[in-house]
C-alpha cells in the first residue's frame, strides 16, 4: 500500500514429501497483514498470489495448518479461498 509493505506469504514446496508420497502438493506455510490493513482484500490478494506460484512450480494442490482458535479470522480467509 502506498509502497509499504503491510503483508506477507510464504510458500513452500517439499520435494522429498512429495516424492515419497507421489503427488504435488505446495504449502503455504506463513501469512501475515498488519493489523490496520486487514479485512481490506489484502490477505486475499496474497493467497491467491501464493497459490499461482505454487501452481506455476507444477503444484496441483496446496496445503496448510492453522490453529482453529487462531484470533485473526485466519480461518475464514482459507475458507473464502477454498480450503
Amino acid at each position: 500500500m502506498d509502497r509499504e509493505n503491510v503483508g506477507y506469504i510464504v510458500v513452500g514446496i517439499d520435494e522429498k514429501y512429495n516424492i515419497e508420497k507421489n503427488v504435488k502438493n505446495g504449502f503455504i506455510l506463513s501469512i501475515g497483514v498488519l493489523k490496520p490493513y486487514r479485512r481490506k482484500g489484502i490477505g486475499t490478494s496474497l493467497m491467491l498470489q501464493g497459490l499461482k506460484s505454487l501452481e506455476a512450480r507444477g503444484m496441483t494442490k496446496a496445503m496448510l495448518d492453522v490453529d482453529d482458535l487462531n484470533p485473526t479470522k485466519a480461518v475464514k480467509l482459507y475458507e473464502k479461498i477454498g480450503f
